[in-house]
């Protein structure tokens, strides 16, 4: 496996979880205390991260290195179109208005289960 193909993986694995986390490259540069322009090269690839950056950000962003190193695993199940509305709904949501979702979605399963 070469290891621009690591690097790639690694980089698309951070983007999405900042998306995942609605956490902008620029926001995160700060938290880990170097310049956006850093980060956006790391991310890009333009720049090699540091074994200890790779450390960190993998581990503040709770990214499995053993997912990333290997080739034919799955990290993700696929989903279905609505199961993809759903998660794009939510993520348009404030933390509030999820938060009465999940009671919602809480309330109505414990309901069914009845």
């Amino acid at each position: 496996m070469k290891i621009h193909y690591i690097l790639d993986k690694f980089n698309a694995c951070i983007k999405e979880s900042l998306d995942d986390k609605r956490i902008t490259q620029k926001e995160y540069a700060k938290r880990i205390k170097v310049s956006e322009s850093c980060f956006s090269n790391y991310v890009t690839g333009i720049r090699e991260m540091s074994y200890n950056t790779i450390s960190r950000v993998s581990e503040d962003l709770n990214l499995d290195l053993n997912y990333i190193f290997k080739t034919k695993t799955k990290r993700h199940t696929v989903l279905d179109k609505d199961e993809e509305q759903l998660i794009k709904a939510l993520r348009g949501l404030s933390d509030q208005e999820r938060k009465i979702v999940y009671l919602g979605l809480n309330t109505l399963i414990h309901a069914m289960k009845k």
